[in-house]
């Protein structure tokens, strides 16, 4: 019967060592867990900023570009203006001295 309860208690503590192995198991994967939720967390936040700030640098580029268009049209416009003024400068001239 002594050799039966030795068995017992030995069998016991390999049971407490589990249990203690599974709650010390299960504290680590929880801390990770918790860090986890926490970097991603962390990380939506940047992603959004870092989202925001490629759309705003969007709309600069296009903004520019926009505006180089609008400056070489109106350049354009002016050259092709100045063009026409002095075709008619030139045909006001000839209708002169034609007459």
């Amino acid at each position: 019967m002594l050799q039966f309860t030795t068995k017992s208690v030995t069998y016991a503590d390999k049971n407490e060592g589990t249990i203690t192995v599974l709650w010390i198991t299960t504290i680590i994967i929880y801390l990770l867990l918790v860090q986890t939720a926490y970097l991603i967390n962390k990380n939506l936040y940047t992603w959004s900023a870092v989202m925001q700030a490629k759309h705003l640098k969007m709309l600069r580029d296009r903004e520019y570009i926009l505006l180089r268009t609008y400056n070489r049209e109106l350049q354009f416009s002016r050259l092709m203006q100045g063009i026409m003024e002095d075709e008619e400068d030139t045909d006001d001239t000839d209708e002169t001295t034609a007459e």
